[in-house]
């Protein structure tokens, strides 16, 4: 959240006295909580980040240089008047990787679009003085349509945008902070990854724990009875709609308990 407050960012957070996770805040909390992180499990969170990466996708991305949150790069030769603002501008010993992030996995919500990738990789080449000395990697996170890789042509040169999702990236943290708990890593990397966690929660991606994922449990046949019990009170108005075909002025309890048995 630090970067946000010192890019003056947070307002728009906060509306009557409460926070309201905006891209800004997303974007703040979490990769400002990545850099944190060694190199090498930074760059293995945006990869897993990502949907189906191409077979050029890098393995290792060297040593990691420098963050920058919306650094401000010349206009020239883009639709912008003033200033071209990436979220995310990281300086690697061999890349130079932008990420630009939306609010929600949602594209209805708030769409990436080709200009805007555009008009930054551009304006990254006006603050070189023309080419990038680097190859680019281009992170789209939230906010695609899909999770394929995109081409994008900038003055005739082909560049690949990466697209990834917040539930992926959340994945991702949750498996490594659950091996770095089996295998007892240093508690500040785990601290870290938690904190991550947490600050993906507060814009509300929450983790999912799928039924077909949980261990299979054997109840003892007494448990019918004791489960039927929870039944036992007038429940017509909250299940009508639900099994609505069984649904009476006089509900038949034990009709019920059969069925969702």
């Amino acid at each position: 959240m630090l970067q946000a407050i010192l890019h003056n960012k947070f307002g728009k957070a906060i509306s009557l006295g409460y926070f309201k996770g905006i891209e800004d805040t997303l974007t703040s909390s979490v990769i400002g909580l990545l850099q944190y992180l060694p190199d090498s499990v930074v760059w293995e969170i945006l990869r897993g980040a990502c949907g189906q990466s191409s077979d050029n996708f890098p393995v290792n991305i060297g040593a990691v240089l420098d963050y920058h949150f919306w650094e401000r790069f010349d206009a020239s030769g883009t639709i912008n008047s003033t200033a071209v603002e990436p979220d995310v501008w990281i300086e690697t010993e061999t890349f130079d990787i932008i990420i630009e992030a939306k609010r929600s996995d949602d594209s209805a919500d708030n769409s990436q679009y080709e200009v805007q990738w555009k008009n930054q990789i551009i304006a990254l080449r006006n603050s070189y003085g023309g080419e990038t000395p680097k190859p680019l990697i281009y992170i789209a996170i939230g906010g695609n349509d899909s999770l394929r890789d995109t081409l994008l042509s900038v003055d005739g040169k082909e560049y690949v945008i990466y697209t990834a999702s917040w539930y992926n990236l959340l994945n991702v943290v949750l498996n490594l902070l659950r091996n770095y708990e089996l295998e007892n890593k240093p508690a500040h990397t785990r601290r870290i990854l938690q904190d991550i966690i947490q600050a993906l929660q507060v814009h509300r991606f929450l983790k999912t724990t799928w039924l077909d994922s949980l261990p299979a449990i054997h109840l003892p046949e007494s448990s019918d009875a004791e489960l039927f019990s929870l039944w036992d009170f007038d429940n017509s108005d909250i299940m009508v709609g639900i099994i609505p075909a069984l649904i009476t002025k006089e509900v038949d309890l034990q009709r019920i308990w059969t069925i969702a048995k």
